[in-house]
């Protein structure tokens, strides 16, 4: 299977977001923002890096910002038009023009694997892939002579149209879901899976802690904040430095 082949990716994006309440009761937690981004961009950039063509996102109640942001916004267009911000216009252009997008409704956060069955009807007979959007991946596209390895998984996948017949069978398992892994355990049986080494670094952007690491990371690393914010990251360490100084004494 080569890199061409390969011109859909599924994004699952039904969930609750539990895990960031009371922040996500009413907006996707998709769309928390890592610096100047909501978290779902960043893996639509990767997959668009990476040669993928069509993007299909499930989604649930409560997702409708997402479908949004990836959608033109006229109104605002014309007035960054207007007031002469040209590339703020740039941007939110660009953003609409990164892929095809289509969106999945789930009707039940019934599991990764159930979310990955809800976009058969769009994904046919070809390989796919399947990324998670709250794992943040600082990293290149990797060639696809250096696919091959024997390492680990992580939250991105490149899947054969096989897996759905398999998923269609997986009985459910934790906590009543379809669970993905059950199935490529199955998959295994009949067709070698591979893994491949990510060089670069990987955030749980789906866990609070994780989230505030990946924030504080892309934010040293933007190049209109990086500079400043390194600074007060400093004097702030070095302010609870003298505190902790102070108390002992």
């Amino acid at each position: 299977m080569s890199r061409a082949d390969v011109r859909k990716a599924i994004l699952p994006a039904a969930g609750l977001g539990t895990r960031f309440l009371p922040a996500t009761k009413a907006s996707p937690k998709e769309m928390l923002p890592l610096v100047d981004k909501p978290l779902i961009q960043y893996a639509v950039e990767e997959a668009v890096a990476s040669g993928i063509e069509d993007i299909i996102v499930i989604t649930g109640r409560g997702k409708r910002a997402i479908e949004d942001h990836f959608d033109r916004s006229v109104e605002l267009e014309e007035n960054l038009k207007g007031n002469g911000k040209g590339q703020l216009l740039s941007q939110i252009r660009h953003i609409s023009n990164l892929a095809n997008f289509c969106y999945v409704r789930q009707s039940e956060a019934l599991g990764l694997g159930h979310a990955v069955l809800c976009a058969q009807h769009l994904i046919g007979d070809e390989p796919f892939a399947v990324m998670l959007g709250d794992e943040i991946i600082d990293a290149s596209v990797p060639a696809p002579s250096d696919a091959p390895s024997n390492l680990a998984v992580i939250g991105r996948y490149v899947l054969p149209p096989e897996i759905f017949p398999i998923l269609r069978k997986t009985k459910p398992g934790k906590n009543g879901e379809i669970q993905l892994t059950d199935a490529l355990r199955e998959l295994a049986k009949s067709s070698p899976m591979y893994a491949l080494e990510v060089k670069g670094n990987r955030y749980d952007a789906g866990d609070k802690l994780g989230f505030l690491i990946a924030t504080v990371e892309f934010a040293l690393k933007n190049p209109s904040l990086g500079s400043d914010f390194a600074e007060y990251l400093r004097n702030r360490m070095e302010s609870a430095g003298e505190q902790r100084r102070t108390s002992r004494a």
